[in-house]
């Protein structure tokens, strides 16, 4: 047997609304007209729309049966009216149609004011709301609520008195908690598209390149900077297989389908007209019973990666043109070259002796040219160990040396991407490495140590020499082809001597320089010593220049004043710089012998780790210890 339904009874009134409830609301008959009908149904769109299906139910079993529904809102004007056709058609001509308030007298008016004041279904029995119906009829009016249980309408039943049974009132008992079941449905389906949206918001504002694929690699959805990034239409390529602009992927995917992540690797896509080198992380999607329903996939643009590591290592190129010094002839027809090499692609050479500023020159170019917006990545051939110059130049994988466990690194090349590398004394590159650097730089592609994946690399290649590279051309240590491709752009830097003019300049700016950095006053020179320091020959140029100015504010510019003539300044302030680096020269026996005591000392005294941490065999570092007397 069926559960018997609870039959409702609904509140009996004939009298008039309280003073209470008329200060909560007014019913005051109203007929709106125009726009202002259209903007009342416009704004109750929501409360028909949760009433819409069940309205379209009661419709067709209350059609001519002497019966009529009302929709009204929280102030209790009328949005909707359905039932028995005669009856609508007689309201109508009675001016109570949507978009009227009916008069508080009318028992309409009070079982809509019942059920939207008092919050409960109210039952209004009394004279026929249509003067040509003598009749008594009855208003049932029944709450609609939202979640919160706070009523924002009312569904108002009326029919003939007589007709009122246990069948009418749960009819409107069913309706009203039909009504506030839509409401709740309405409200969770509204939650959940406002969860969509704002994750789509997040997806599409996320500063990677984002896409989802399925188990099967379909790509579900797309974010807006991804499709950006690619060069393509978000609809278009929804739906495609990822293996279509992935190469790869169905190795990829029997890692990630295990739950595995998949963090910073270099991807190149295909098939797309953007951007095509990446940096990718892969994140699988885990479901709470720990399936695997696809992936994330997250692009980083890999030049721009670059720029923010680059940024933060120092590999960025501070000087400008604007900032290089000097108004002599030479310097003024050698600043006047660069700039037309800036606006050049291929390689540049520059040469000149030690100290006179090759590097600030080679920045001034990157930052005047086309790569300015990117890195320029700086290595010093010269002050690397030479073992160690292939993994710093081309990077190496995970397990290229045996014993030691570390981590895959990129290189300078792979760092410079998009960019500009500066190879500082290029004349110190070992004999076996500078094929390896001509194909780099004539083929674009590089390949880590230890490694055998081609890497793509877009770099323009600076490389500096204070020695005769064609003398080391001769001796067989440096190959002619790399000097060929380097020599595209060649740009010699003259040195200090021959710039007398600029002397005077760069006096002024280290002043300025070295006296903020030592928290000093900035000392006063007199014309007859800067005379003789522009006349004076400066073997190591700027920066011997530089490093004589910083003595001169360490003294508060206290010079000049014990000797007789230029001669004697000369021998005491200047001929002593040079002596003094002359002097800190070691010879290479003692250096030697000077990193083999370290290295043992560091290691212990343990033979095999020593002798891989200098670059050399075991039996080599016997040898060489017997040579020096150095006791094992």
């Amino acid at each position: 047997m069926g559960r018997k339904k609870k039959v409702v009874e609904a509140e009996m009134t004939n009298e008039r609304f309280s003073l209470e409830q008329k200060l909560k609301k007014v019913f005051a008959k109203k007929i709106l007209t125009g726009k202002e009908v259209q903007e009342k149904l416009d704004s109750s769109v929501y409360l028909i729309r949760i009433a819409d299906n069940l309205i379209h139910q009661i419709a067709k079993y209350s059609d001519r049966s002497n019966q009529v529904f009302f929709i009204a809102d929280e102030v209790g004007c009328i949005v909707q009216v359905f039932g028995d056709e005669n009856i609508v058609i007689k309201l109508k001509e009675n001016f109570i149609f949507a978009g009227t308030y009916p008069d508080d007298e009318t028992i309409l008016a009070k079982a809509i004011g019942g059920a939207v004041i008092d919050n409960k279904i109210t039952r209004v029995d009394g004279k026929s709301i249509i003067p040509s119906i003598n009749d008594e009829w009855s208003a049932i009016g029944t709450p609609i609520c939202n979640t919160n249980g706070e009523s924002i309408g009312a569904l108002c039943c009326m029919v003939l008195k007589s007709a009122v049974c246990d069948h009418t009132l749960q009819l409107v008992s069913i309706a009203s908690d039909l009504i506030n079941q839509n409401v709740a449905f309405i409200k969770k389906e509204s939650d959940f598209q406002i969860a969509i949206d704002y994750q789509n918001v997040v997806f599409n504002q996320h500063p990677f390149a984002n896409l989802t694929v399925d188990n099967i690699g379909e790509i579900k959805n797309i974010s807006r900077q991804a499709a950006i990034y690619f060069g393509v239409i978000e609809n278009e390529i929804i739906g495609s297989r990822i293996e279509n602009i992935l190469p790869g992927w169905d190795e990829i995917w029997q890692k990630v389908k295990l739950g595995n992540k998949i963090e910073n690797i270099n991807v190149d896509l295909i098939n797309v007209p953007g951007i095509s080198d990446y940096l990718l992380s892969i994140a699988p999607v885990i479901l709470p019973n720990a399936t695997v329903n696809g992936a994330i996939l997250a692009f980083r643009d890999l030049k721009k990666v670059n720029n923010v590591v680059n940024r933060f290592t120092g590999n960025w190129a501070s000087y400008n043109f604007g900032d290089l010094i000097g108004i002599s002839a030479p310097f003024k027809k050698t600043v006047e070259l660069a700039k037309k090499i800036a606006t050049e692609t291929s390689s540049v050479l520059i040469s000149g002796e030690v100290g006179i500023g090759k590097e600030v020159f080679a920045q001034a170019i990157h930052n005047a040219s086309v790569r300015s917006e990117n890195g320029f990545v700086k290595i010093s051939l010269q002050s690397i160990p030479q073992n160690e110059i292939e993994c710093e130049l081309f990077g190496f994988e995970e397990g290229t040396f045996p014993g030691i466990k570390r981590a895959a690194q990129p290189g300078k090349f792979e760092l410079a991407h998009g960019g500009s590398l500066y190879l500082d004394e290029v004349g110190n590159l070992p004999l076996e490495l500078q094929d390896k650097l001509l194909s780099a730089i004539r083929k674009g592609v590089i390949t880590r140590v230890g490694g055998n994946k081609s890497i793509k690399v877009d770099v323009r290649v600076f490389a500096s020499s204070s020695k005769d590279l064609r003398g080391l051309i001769q001796a067989g240590k440096f190959k002619l082809d790399l000097f060929y491709i380097l020599t595209e752009n060649p740009l010699s830097i003259p040195p200090l001597r021959d710039r007398r003019y600029d002397v005077p300049l760069f006096i002024k700016h280290y002043l300025q320089i070295k006296a903020r950095e030592l928290g000093k006053q900035e000392p006063v020179l007199t014309k007859k010593i800067i005379r003789i320091l522009a006349r004076y020959e400066w073997p190591q140029n700027v920066r011997e220049l530089s490093k004589f100015i910083e003595y001169v504010v360490s003294v508060d510019g206290n010079i000049g004043n014990d000797v007789k003539n230029e001669r004697e300044f000369k021998k005491k302030y200047l001929f002593s710089q040079q002596r003094e680096a002359v002097e800190s020269i070691r010879s290479i026996e003692e250096i030697e012998h000077e990193a083999i005591i370290d290295a043992l000392r560091i290691m212990k005294g343990n033979m095999s780790k020593a002798a891989r941490k200098l670059g050399v065999s075991r039996n080599t570092l016997y040898l060489k210890c017997k040579r020096y007397g150095i006791g094992f």
